[in-house]
């Protein structure tokens, strides 16, 4: 246990421990030079003055010391009388070097892969960037649609966000957002001369797959075309429904429908596509749905209620329930469910 702990304590803390000039980093910062009435900001600046002096006094960096090292052994290679014992020691200390900038980069690249061979420190640059990559906003939008860079503005445009957003004292309820939700959940047809087309996804969070579903509709509510599709190695249950989305308009091209009204379950993701600006953590997302919708004469996306799209969803679920790898387009619906759909329409006369 004790091993597994040393290991697991970060190298760069190990490395400047056994350096003398730590002691008086210590001392700096635990008030024992000046007495233990400093400020708890003083001590901080103090002890940064001694990190950056013990920088300068001692070569911590491990790129540092392999260009050194790499020097000082070329040139007692090339000496008319070659050394062998300086040769020796600096193939040790290269070696050594090598080592602690292979196991530095481990750490810091939180991977566990040096522990199954893998030693090359490429690998763990890559990690590293592609880490800083995923956590960095480079950018967002605010509401007169403008792309801010500096972290001022993006803190503004964070923060005035969630101001708008929990400050309402008289919030609109949900049936004025624009998001045509059936109360009553009965599917509605599209007005004439447009298709509907009703998108339905199931996610499998152990397995990380997810099932995909269309099922197009004219205003007669006619079950025209459907289909159904498997995704494998999907994260999350936000990237399944994105999957699904974007295989939906791209097939609707296809199609050759050009006036479409598309209906998913997602509030969320819908409320994004019709006001983009709004979402802006959803940018790279909706920049490229709004591509794929370019392609439309007309569209309009809908949240559409659980009932009024199950007959969507269960040939999505039946993707991921009974592993369905293969995917497929029939005409009408599947016969296994021509109930659900006979229901929507017995449903939609009712209410009407």
């Amino acid at each position: 246990m004790r091993k597994s702990n040393q290991r697991r304590r970060p190298y760069i803390k190990k490395r400047k421990e056994q350096k003398s000039g730590s002691t008086g980093i210590l001392h700096e910062f635990n008030g024992e030079k000046e007495g233990d009435k400093r400020a708890g900001s003083k001590r901080l600046k103090a002890c940064r003055r001694s990190l950056s002096g013990l920088k300068k006094q001692v070569n911590i960096n491990s790129r540092d010391r392999i260009s050194q090292t790499q020097i000082a052994l070329e040139r007692e290679q090339s000496a008319i009388v070659q050394p062998t014992d300086r040769i020796r020691f600096f193939k040790q200390e290269l070696v050594k070097a090598q080592r602690d900038g292979e196991l530095y980069w481990w750490q810091k690249s939180k991977d566990k892969w040096l522990a199954r061979g893998d030693k090359n420190s490429r690998f763990f640059h890559n990690s590293v960037r592609a880490s800083r990559a995923r956590n960095t906003i480079d950018n967002l939008v605010n509401p007169q649609g403008v792309e801010v860079y500096s972290e001022a503005d993006k803190g503004k445009v964070d923060v005035d966000f969630y101001v708008n957003l929990f400050r309402s004292s008289n919030p609109a309820p949900f049936t004025d957002w624009d998001l045509s939700i059936q109360a009553s959940g009965a599917w509605e047809p599209p007005p004439e001369n447009f298709v509907k087309c009703n998108i339905g996804f199931k996610w499998e969070q152990k397995k990380k797959i997810a099932g995909a579903a269309w099922v197009v509709r004219d205003s007669r509510g006619t079950v025209l075309l459907h289909s159904r599709r498997f995704f494998g190695n999907v994260e999350s249950k936000d990237d399944a429904q994105f999957l699904s989305v974007a295989w939906a308009i791209e097939s609707m091209k296809s199609h050759r429908f050009r006036m479409v009204y598309f209906a998913a379950e997602g509030r969320m993701l819908v409320e994004a596509i019709n006001k983009p600006s709004h979402w802006p953590s959803f940018k790279f997302k909706l920049l490229e749905l709004r591509r794929i919708l370019r392609g439309f004469l007309e569209w309009k996306m809908i949240a559409e209620s659980y009932e009024a799209n199950r007959g969507a969803h269960l040939i999505a679920t039946s993707a991921v329930m009974d592993l369905r790898f293969q995917s497929y387009v029939a005409r009408g619906q599947p016969f296994w469910c021509s109930d659900v759909f006979h229901n929507d329409d017995r449903n939609r006369f009712d209410v009407a």
